[in-house]
């Protein structure tokens, strides 16, 4: 009966050595535990005995447990963390542990076994729901002592010394499938190390191939894409250039099935997710993670959608709105913030966070070779913009007839239009003061530069057209910036230009073209008796950066002006 009795045990062992050689994964652990239950309660403990594993560490009363329990028929796993310092069964069982005393015994009943549930159904770290209307009269721990924790068992009644016995030889065995799961711990780690390594290499990569600045949107599309790669819950990534300027978002988001990242400009609101990037730069903080609530979330995306520069689709849209929360976590860099979000609400781990302040370094990188390049591009532009100019000096000066002004206004639109600072039209208004008749060099696509004469209209200067805003405009030596006048304005000033036959050279389809279009968008700079005038059809307005030029290219023209007269 002793021979049958050590064979039964030997193959119990056998077949959690079994369990332990196949483990693959170190999330297999929980595995050779049930495996252990189930052997366990083969070989004589109480079917409603409570085995499990607590991994402790000299540096702080955190305890990693992994407990397997019966539940009808089917072995349930819980993992969690606990303080064992919250029940006098956890301070005296990591006492034994530090002491390494092979086996240790607790007996908890009354009033002292009703505490250690409430504290076990409470603890924030474990999520383990104990039934306490169910709970028995005493409960005794056995716990068998290792080298890295113990090998616990909450049973109705004690061991008796041969189940001690059996169980020690369990936990000896334990001891191995513990040093197989560091070792499969310690393997995954650095393949995880790998994986990180290799998606931050190309991110560096890309960052290191941008041959323009604007390719900094393919790099924070690529952080997206290696964050999914490394399994991160992720809905959507963005950064912010300025953020330190103002409480605003100026930000290139990537989100799922979107090409490349847009950029969005939306003004502060005071909204719980706007004000925690307020709260995180007014305390200096290089890092901040929250979470906020699905109205909170809600509250915000309304004001974003309204704000957006390209519209979002519906799906898109329900799709947010329907989440039930918002977890977001930040990384604050000298200049930008790199940051990541999910509508899941749940918050990322220290360890995700910890990978993304690596990809955060990374990408300062590629900032900073945007910044190299948008200086670059700067220079590049300036010297552009300096030798068409140069252009438009070169043909004023050579000048021999007054009627050569068209080819200075051809030179001018060729010029503006290969930099594209102009929208439509490029035009010179030449303005008599003593008679207020007008003269306009227009220079377009559509034909070839033409001298249009205006004459004097006292019922024209008064209608809200163009004609009058640009003859007072230059009277007053006053610009006139981005201003829009309706299909109705437009059509009066140029039905008023065709009944004077001051267009007889103008197509056919440049006619047509301006009568199907519904307004005139117009820029003018006043120089002296004239003007740089540009305008546009199909609404588009002239940036500051666009009017920077135009105002540069006036200043030119007033040289050939001087040389015209």
């Amino acid at each position: 009966e002793a021979q049958a009795r050590e064979a039964e045990i030997q193959l119990a062992l056998e077949r959690v050595r079994a369990q332990t050689m196949a483990m693959h994964n170190s999330e297999d652990m929980g595995k050779c535990i049930v495996k252990m239950f189930s052997e366990l309660t083969a070989l004589g403990v109480d079917e409603g005995t409570r085995f499990g594993i607590g991994i402790l560490n000299q540096e702080n009363e955190n305890n990693q447990l992994w407990t397997a329990r019966k539940d009808g028929e089917e072995v349930k796993m819980h993992i969690g963390n606990i303080d064992m310092a919250s029940h006098p069964l956890l301070k005296s069982a990591r006492q034994a542990w530090l002491k390494q005393v092979p086996f240790h015994k607790y007996v908890l009943e009354g009033e002292d076994l009703l505490n250690y549930y409430q504290m076990l159904n409470n603890a924030p770290d474990y999520k383990i729901q104990i039934p306490l209307e169910q709970l028995p009269e005493r409960e005794v721990q056995h716990c068998f002592i290792f080298e890295h924790g113990f090998f616990y068992a909450f049973s109705p009644r004690e061991f008796e010394p041969e189940l001690i016995h059996i169980t020690k030889r369990f936990t000896s065995q334990f001891a191995q499938t513990y040093r197989r799961y560091l070792d499969l711990v310690r393997a995954e780690a650095q393949a995880r190390e790998a994986q990180i390594e290799a998606a931050l290499e190309r991110v560096r990569s890309r960052s290191m191939a941008m041959h323009k600045s604007e390719e900094l949107r393919d790099v924070i599309q690529l952080v997206f894409e290696q964050l999914v790669l490394l399994d991160f819950d992720i809905d959507s990534a963005q950064f912010d250039l300025n953020y330190k300027e103002n409480d605003d978002l100026n930000v290139w988001t990537a989100i799922p099935g979107q090409p490349y990242p847009r950029l969005q400009n939306i003004p502060y609101a005071d909204t719980a997710i706007m004000n925690s990037v307020k709260y995180a730069k007014e305390k200096g903080l290089s890092f901040f993670s929250h979470t906020v609530t699905r109205e909170e979330k809600n509250e915000f995306f309304r004001h974003f959608f309204n704000h957006v520069n390209n519209p979002v689709p519906e799906k898109r849209k329900k799709y947010i709105f329907d989440k039930p929360a918002y977890a977001r976590s930040i990384v604050f860099l000298n200049n930008i913030f790199l940051g990541i979000q999910n509508y899941s609400g749940v918050p990322y781990s220290e360890a995700e966070n910890t990978v993304l302040m690596r990809f955060g370094k990374a990408f300062e990188q590629a900032y900073t070779r945007f910044l190299d390049l948008q200086k670059a591009e700067a220079q590049a532009r300036e010297a552009k913009i300096e030798t068409a100019l140069e252009k438009i000096r070169s043909r004023s000066l050579a000048m021999h007839r007054s009627d050569e002004l068209k080819e200075v206004i051809s030179v001018m639109f060729e010029k503006l239009t290969e930099l594209r600072v102009l929208h439509g039209t490029v035009a010179l208004h030449l303005l008599n003061r003593s008679t207020l008749n007008s003269d306009f060099w227009v220079g377009t696509t559509m034909q070839e530069p033409q001298s249009v004469s205006i004459p004097y209209d006292e019922k024209m200067m008064q209608e809200e057209t163009y004609l009058k805003d640009s003859c007072k405009a230059i009277i007053e030596s006053k610009d006139i910036i981005n201003k829009t006048y309706t299909r109705e304005q437009k059509d009066k000033f140029f039905n008023y230009l065709f009944s004077k036959n001051s267009l007889t050279k103008i197509t056919q389809s440049a006619r047509d073209y301006i009568s199907q279009t519904p307004g005139q968008l117009v820029c003018l700079i006043s120089v002296g008796n004239a003007a740089l005038f540009a305008d546009s059809f199909d609404g588009a307005v002239y940036t500051e950066t666009e009017l920077t030029v135009l105002r540069r290219a006036a200043r030119v023209f007033e040289q050939a002006y001087v040389r015209f007269l």
